[in-house]
């Protein structure tokens, strides 16, 4: 995963998918610089980070890319990645993280209104309780593999800039069951998106790669170059990314010992970095949380429930989910907390220990150590808690009367012919899914007032005993 050409493939993948636009403001972060990102005169740095809200339905979904394209307002088509064979990344492995999947600094400076991407295939996975494949089911992409992405406005590449990109992207409420009772599968892919012209994404980005460059500060921290693992070309040290480190860092070794920034003065370690995004003085910076020095495969990620914590500055029972390198499912680790463990909500805000209680899912990174005698216990580095995480109800069907747009209240008739209500949230996001079979398929976000009788919806919210399902998602879908 250090290597470039995955990062690339990567990122070109994320761009599947349907585009909400959030954009936030403009502030920056202050000190530090970066190796990349000052971008010449007539271009931009960009920086694209994916994100998934998961789903339980499937173990993998692998979706195949060949080509991602930024269509400029000009007219000028931008070819980002292009691979005949397509590159295939699993969008549930982004549940916890954003990841980095591609910087460029070469990105004409000018306006985008479209950006267009030729799918491959996908294939949604089930496993067995030891990871191995149970069931794989090819699923026919829209369009013919064609989509076209249309913001709610133009997004601006400016001279010199940078801008950071993120992806969020809905594997919930992206696969649908076809109601003919086929038990067939499609994909409708809903993503939304950020963009951060200044200051921190905010959730934790997880970025691989090797040391370059360390530069210390005198008072524990420094910084470093954070490189792509044995670069096809000199010039790929370009996508580079800064790592800054504080006192507030947590660095480990390869055995998860604690150690200080003077122990990575080693070019060409490998290492793993989560931390926050920046933009920095129109450069970017990763503010480093939590750095993992030793090759890939040393540390793990395992997903899993908090159970009652034995010790709660020490060590706390977690039950696995399935389907995680052999380990059976429904087995209880114990996970041991170091001093300088980080704790991290999926949101990216900072938590203290005591966070850690019983029922919470959450995801755990560290070194498991296998006994026959005592406790399989993980030596933790970091642990994300999902605080969130709500149970969505489901609505599918098709828009009947009446639509009131002054309570935004409306009806939804289901393949057996009820009818049930629903509420879009004043914060409802609604997404248009336009199918051609000429032109491909576009998505946009719509008004309240895109809604009209006779129109396929998905409906996502939560339901209250005795009154309407407050929906916070509606995704319409219309063929042409």
């Amino acid at each position: 995963m250090c290597a470039m050409n995955e990062i690339r493939a990567r990122v070109l993948l994320a761009l599947v998918l349907t585009f909400g636009f959030l954009v936030t403001g403009c502030g920056g972060s202050s000190g530090g610089s970066a190796s990349f990102g000052s971008a010449g005169p007539e271009t931009g740095t960009v920086a694209i980070v994916v994100t998934d809200n998961p789903t339980d339905d499937f173990d993998a979904i692998e979706l195949s890319v060949m080509r991602i394209e930024l269509l400029a307002a000009d007219g000028e088509r931008v070819e980002i990645f292009s691979d005949p064979a397509g590159v295939t990344v699993d969008l549930l492995k982004l549940a916890n993280f954003s990841e980095l999947f591609a910087l460029s600094q070469s990105v004409p400076a000018k306006l985008y209104d479209k950006i267009r991407l030729t799918l491959k295939e996908l294939e949604l996975v089930r496993k067995d309780q030891n990871g191995n494949d149970l069931d794989r089911i090819a699923v026919k992409l829209p369009g013919n593999g064609k989509l076209d992405l249309n913001p709610r406005t133009q997004f601006l590449v400016k001279p010199g800039g940078a801008l950071i990109v993120q992806l969020d992207i809905d594997a919930k409420k992206s696969i649908h069951i076809v109601g003919t009772g086929s038990g067939a599968y499609q994909f409708r892919p809903v993503v939304f998106v950020k963009l951060i012209g200044g200051g921190v994404l905010g959730k934790l980005v997880r970025l691989r790669g090797v040391i370059e460059d360390p530069v210390s500060d005198g008072a524990g921290g420094g910084t470093f170059n954070l490189c792509p693992a044995n670069p096809k070309a000199l010039a790929e040290r370009d996508r580079c990314v800064n790592v800054r480190v504080t006192d507030g860092t947590s660095l480990f070794n390869n055995i998860a010992d604690p150690i200080a920034f003077e122990d990575l003065m080693k070019t060409g370690d490998s290492a793993t970095v989560i931390g926050q995004l920046s933009r920095d003085d129109k450069a970017l910076v990763l503010d480093a949380a939590v750095v993992e020095v030793g090759a890939p495969g040393t540390f793990t990620t395992l997903t899993g429930t908090v159970d009652a914590p034995t010790s709660i500055t020490d060590t706390f029972g977690f039950t696995l989910d399935p389907a995680q390198g052999g380990i059976p499912a429904g087995t209880s680790i114990q996970v041991q907390l170091q001093n300088e463990t980080k704790v991290f909500s999926k949101q990216g805000q900072e938590l203290e220990f005591q966070s850690i209680q019983a029922g919470l899912t959450a995801a755990a990174d560290g070194i498991l150590l296998l006994s026959n005698t005592d406790p399989d216990t993980l030596k933790s580095t970091l642990i994300v808690l999902d605080l969130l995480k709500a149970q969505l109800v489901k609505l599918s069907g098709t828009v009947v009367e009446p639509i009131d747009s002054a309570t935004r209240q409306f009806f939804v008739e289901n393949d057996i012919g009820g009818q049930e209500c629903a509420v879009a949230a004043p914060d409802a996001r609604i997404v248009r899914i336009t199918s051609s079979s000429s032109e491909g398929l576009t998505s946009d976000l719509a008004e309240f007032d895109a809604l009209a009788p006779g129109q396929e919806v998905n409906v996502f919210g939560t339901s209250q005993q005795g009154a309407c399902l407050v929906a916070d998602t509606i995704v319409i879908f219309i063929v042409l």
